[in-house]
């Protein structure tokens, strides 16, 4: 790869590292809680390691990246927090149908958060890779447009790699 294809700027590397995170972390929270805290430790300022969390990331991704959403070991912990979105926009009868379709029936919990994700365009949840239909994605596609002096990179043109950008060509 060429110097001139690599962006190194610690400020736009970590906007691309936190819209990589919010695109992953309802997935990495269904693989592996113990990951999901360490790069949210990662992300923070006084212990930020872009490249550590790069790296749990990339493991998810290889580890889990072939198993059906409704396979994943922790499942029900991500859809629990992702239901709690929901909290004052659906009424209870329907908070207890998700609730109750968590327990049950991870199929139909995936539905009925989806479809309340679309219904109440709930943006967080909307742009997640969470989804069985986003999960091919790669997880470490920039999904926002950036801008850094003066130079828009749009949504989908950069790849995070840690330390580092490059484009997506």
């Amino acid at each position: 790869m060429r110097q001139e294809n690599i962006i190194t700027d610690e400020k736009l590397v970590l906007q691309a590292a936190q819209a990589i995170w919010a695109m992953n972390k309802y997935l990495v929270l269904a693989c592996n809680q113990q990951d999901y805290q360490k790069v949210r430790t990662y992300l923070k300022a006084n212990d930020r390691d872009l490249t550590a969390a790069y790296r749990i990331l990339r493991n998810i991704e290889t580890t889990y990246g072939q198993v059906p959403t409704e396979e994943l070991p922790q499942l029900s912990n991500a859809l629990y927090h992702m239901a709690g979105y929901f909290k004052k926009l659906v009424s209870s009868e329907e908070r207890q149908k998700m609730s109750n379709s968590i327990q049950t029936n991870f199929s139909q919990a995936l539905t009925l958060l989806e479809e309340n994700t679309q219904k109440y365009q709930v943006h967080y949840l909307l742009h997640s890779r969470f989804w069985p239909q986003d999960r091919e994605k790669p997880f470490n596609l920039v999904p926002v447009a950036l801008k850094h002096h003066n130079v828009t990179y749009e949504a989908n043109e950069l790849l995070w790699y840690g330390d580092y950008l490059t484009f997506n060509n």
